[in-house]
């Protein structure tokens, strides 16, 4: 319904229309519908095989209109060949398969958002290359869509700026994933494991605080000890020496006595 609902709007307005098919002979118009195609077409055939070389393009020079943004390719060409055409279109290509490599490690590790989103952007890349170089060529209709960090508009390549480094984060978690020390069912019992460790380290502590806390009694039981025993020795002493004085005094009385 969809599809229909836009082909009606095309066909019952005649400047949609023109619009629309101007592409399939933009030589019948060239000054008024067809002028920015043919202006585009001229592009691509003076660049040849290896173009007139970078900077010396003549239809960026207020010919080609939007030069800079929707038709950049064809000023690409003009400047360096249908060779420099290749070697861009070869780059994107890269960039497009790495895109749907890292969907598919994503995958491969059970990473269905990761993976999905990865292939959402390499296929999005690779659509709007194609419909962005096929209407500058006037294979399809022109449809303003930028060519993927080559066109100039400031939003277009914040997009697809942000774009890469979604990619590049998921390769970086995909990397990373394999060089964690817990994963993701290890994670309760590590954390189990270190708790009863914790546990064994506090009672240890403990343990230690318990004996050094009962030295100073074990030591002091040998110091009350020894007063004790000097006391002993002390009173014996006192009583030989009061056995002696009364021996002696004896002896007095009975010298005396005598």
């Amino acid at each position: 319904m969809g599809v229909l609902a836009v082909v009606a709007l095309i066909v019952f307005e005649e400047y949609r229309l023109k619009r629309v098919t101007s592409f399939l002979d933009p030589w019948a118009d060239p000054f008024g519908a067809g002028y920015q195609l043919t202006q585009s077409l001229m592009a691509y055939g003076r660049g040849n095989w290896f173009g007139q070389g970078l900077g010396n393009s003549l239809q960026k020079l207020e010919f080609l209109p939007e030069a800079h943004t929707d038709f950049v390719m064809a000023i690409l060409a003009e400047e360096l060949g249908f060779m420099g055409v290749l070697a861009v279109l070869g780059l994107i290509l890269w960039m497009v398969l790495r895109a749907l490599s890292i969907g598919n490690r994503a995958l491969e590790k059970s990473r269905a958002f990761d993976g999905f989103l990865a292939y959402s952007i390499g296929i999005w890349f690779s659509f709007q290359t194609a419909v962005n170089i096929g209407a500058s060529a006037g294979i399809l209709p022109t449809k303003g869509l930028t060519l993927p960090l080559v066109s100039y508009g400031g939003s277009s390549l914040i997009v697809m700026s942000v774009a890469v480094a979604i990619l590049l984060r998921i390769d970086f978690e995909l990397r990373v994933d394999g060089v964690q020390a817990l994963g993701r069912g290890e994670s309760k019992s590590g954390r189990k494991a270190l708790s009863n460790d914790s546990v064994e380290q506090r009672s240890n502590s403990d343990a230690i605080k318990a004996q050094q806390s009962e030295k100073p009694k074990d030591e002091d039981k040998p110091a009350s000890s020894d007063v004790k025993e000097r006391a002993s020795v002390n009173s014996a002493e006192e009583e030989g020496k009061a056995g002696i004085k009364a021996i002696l005094a004896r002896v007095a009385q009975e010298a005396n006595n005598d």
